[in-house]
């Protein structure tokens, strides 16, 4: 069974927060935290390559071997083409899971293989312009 934690991003006092479910209710810290610019995300009870606790929000980098790709130009020239595969992890249809990036639909990859980087609150940059 996995560990049941939440985190909170305090958008008023823009920090994360650690905290606990303590019969039914979200703790942080000893107290409860108001609602008002707080959004709340939950582990996901897996680590990363680094051994780092993964929740919902966190900006993952891929491992480097995944990202080649073949671009198919208007002439029908094949190129192999590097990218950098930076993805969301999601919490979606009943699953945590990653929001891909560039379109990537191809190997299965493990949340132990992907590297934290960041989180869509501290970090939104990392993700680009990429709008979901």
């Amino acid at each position: 069974m996995r560990e049941i934690k939440f985190r909170a991003w305090d958008g008023i006092n823009k920090e994360m927060r650690f905290g606990n479910l303590i019969n039914g209710t979200l703790v942080w810290n000893g107290v409860l935290l108001n609602n008002a610019g707080v959004n709340i995300t939950q582990f996901i009870g897996l680590k990363d390559k680094n051994g780092k606790e993964i929740y919902e929000g966190d900006i993952v980098k891929f491992p480097s071997e995944l990202n080649h790709f073949i671009e198919i130009t208007a002439h029908n020239d094949n190129k192999e083409v590097l990218k950098e595969i930076i993805s969301e992890v999601r919490f979606r249809d009943g699953s945590f899971g990653f929001k891909w990036m560039y379109g990537y639909e191809g190997q299965e990859v493990d949340f132990n293989q992907v590297e934290i980087i960041g989180n869509i609150y501290e970090n939104p940059e990392l993700l680009g312009d990429k709008k979901w």
